[in-house]
């Protein structure tokens, strides 16, 4: 009896430990078919829409769009791929949302700098970018707080930051779809989405004073401010451009403190005119002639030439004929300075005194070209 219930115990005890057995091989498998899953999700293989990014500068903003691009495939798009007005995804957290201007993730669209979009002010930062199409061809673009979502599948109102209007236009056929730039100016861009026969654009600008002004006061703020370049050419630019002179006049008059050159007092007088101080102007470009070498004075006279100031540009001629007598490239200078006023016949007399101390070939047939020129009564600016 106790032999029959010792070897009964055996019995269930090998059962027991081959059962455990059992589950730990079915655990291992089922773990290694999983692992090897997963490692087939992560290896890199080609997407269906593969991805894309796009960029622009304008002035100093830089606009970025990465989306993701389907392709047609010979499928109807517009009512069908692109629900028209607000549709349900059928997943996610939303249940009406407009159509995510691409494939996969959300498509993300870039500003460094504030803009506006079709005349909307969007800030600085980055944006999920959708869009909601009417069968009528009218679009409005949505943009998103929320960046990271996939899609249009958590699409919330709560999030969206700005809308904008367009309307869609005639295209030639586009595959896939793209977004391109275009019809640019120094303070805007045209942006479209292209797919298929239909272009969707929207206009991105710029106050481009303004943001390059902050660039400036920013740059200024680190290595930029640890020579003179940084605030002359801060100060050069807000000169030229007839901005922010009072700050301009700062930071020119730091840059000559730094180092007193001919570049740096040339803004400093540059700004001075601008704010309509006249006297202090004049006597710091005089300073700044004095400094001068031959070609700067007459790359100067040049630059006021084009700028419509001809008689300051004969003061520096003149300045430079004064201090560097009988070279070429001074009675160079004089007669353009002369041809800009009209006095061709003055203008020939330095050039033919140009021509004679002309060191090289080259700029002498430009002197015979210019001498040309002024016989046939051209001015040679």
């Amino acid at each position: 009896m106790i032999r029959t219930c010792t070897r009964f115990l055996k019995e269930l005890l090998y059962l027991e430990k081959m059962r455990t057995l059992t589950l730990l091989l079915v655990f291992l498998l089922t773990f290694l078919h999983t692992d090897l899953s997963a490692q087939t999700q992560v290896v890199k293989t080609p997407r269906v829409s593969p991805r894309a990014s796009i960029s622009q500068e304008i002035g100093v903003t830089l606009v970025t769009i990465e989306y993701s691009r389907p392709a047609v495939r010979g499928r109807d798009i517009w009512g069908s791929i692109v629900p028209y007005g607000m549709s349900n995804p059928g997943w996610g957290t939303a249940t009406s949302a407009p159509w995510r201007t691409g494939a996969d993730e959300n498509t993300v669209i870039t500003f460094s700098t504030p803009v506006t979009l079709n005349g909307i002010p969007i800030k600085a930062g980055s944006y999920g970018l959708f869009m909601m199409i009417e069968e009528t061809g009218d679009v409005q673009i949505t943009l998103s707080s929320n960046q990271d979502s996939w899609g249009s599948y958590f699409y919330d109102e709560k999030e969206i930051i700005a809308r904008a209007r367009t309307s869609w236009q005639e295209h030639t056929f586009t595959e896939y779809l793209e977004f391109a730039f275009d019809d640019f100016t120094k303070n805007s861009v045209y942006c479209a989405l292209n797919w298929e026969t239909k272009s969707i654009p929207f206009e991105i600008a710029v106050d481009l004073n303004a943001t390059v002004v902050e660039q400036l006061r920013n740059d200024l703020r680190g290595t930029a401010r640890f020579s003179y370049i940084g605030p002359m050419e801060a100060a050069n630019w807000c000169v030229q451009n007839n901005t922010n002179l009072e700050e301009a006049l700062e930071w020119a008059t730091l840059a000559a403190n730094m180092d007193a050159q001919f570049s740096t007092l040339r803004v400093k007088s540059d700004a001075l005119r601008a704010l309509g101080k006249s006297e202090e102007a004049k006597a710091a470009l005089d300073k700044a002639l004095l400094m001068a070498s031959v070609l700067q004075l007459h790359g100067y006279g040049r630059q006021l030439i084009m700028q419509g100031r001809v008689d300051d540009a004969m003061t520096v001629f003149k300045a430079n004929a004064k201090q560097n007598p009988n070279i070429w490239p001074v009675n160079y200078g004089l007669a353009r300075g002369h041809s800009a006023k009209g006095e061709y016949a003055k203008a020939l007399t330095y050039l033919k005194k140009s021509e004679k101390n002309c060191p090289d070939d080259i700029n002498r047939n430009i002197i015979r070209e210019n001498m040309a020129k002024l016989e046939r009564g051209e001015d040679i600016n």
